[in-house]
């Protein structure tokens, strides 16, 4: 028999089910009770279980701190596009749609190797960005996006000899550090 043990009273109080010790807040009950009141029917809190606004749950936040390598290949895979783009884009040159036509001069960048390897990238690092939404919530998730930021200036910087400045680097340490904030908490 599942008798639950009352540890606390108001909005904070916690019941523990003796048999499975599971933790269940308050609030979180009373938003399984009136899910009609905030605009959500059963179907949407099944579609999306893990997406509700209180944040009761610590197993949850394990869950999300779990997929921080998968983020962090979303984060290298569109870094690497982005810099194939460059180097390709390099390649190619000044683009004259006037001049050549608008069909050669499309063919003639999407055909470059670096350009397509590039696109084909991002097709990649979009995939596992659609499979870590699908596990987290994006305000977890979408704050590690600026990493790429932090990747592609500095590769700029070594590569292509492109300029770092003082205010950019601050940028770079406030991103990561904004970063750092967000995979703590």
């Amino acid at each position: 028999m599942h008798v639950p043990i009352v540890a606390g009273r108001g909005t904070g109080a916690v019941l523990r089910s003796r048999a499975e010790g599971l933790r269940l807040c308050d609030h979180r009950r009373r938003a399984l009770r009136l899910r009609r009141d905030n605009g959500r029917s059963v179907r949407q809190s099944k579609q999306f279980p893990g997406h509700s606004r209180s944040r009761c749950n610590p197993d949850q936040d394990l869950a999300m701190n779990a997929y921080i390598p998968l983020i962090l290949f979303t984060v290298l895979t569109n870094a690497a596009a982005q810099l194939m783009l460059k180097r390709g884009m390099t390649g190619v040159g000044n683009l004259d749609v006037g001049g050549d036509g608008l069909v050669s001069t499309v063919f003639r960048v999407v055909f470059n190797p670096f350009v397509f390897a590039g696109l084909c990238t991002f097709v990649v690092s979009m995939a596992s960005h659609l499979i870590v939404l699908s596990k987290v919530q994006i305000s977890y998730a979408y704050p590690f996006l600026s990493l790429a930021y932090v990747v592609v200036a500095v590769y700029a910087y070594f590569v292509f000899q492109e300029d770092l400045s003082p205010a950019r680097i601050a940028g770079i340490g406030l991103i990561m550090l904004g970063t750092i904030f967000i995979a703590q908490s």
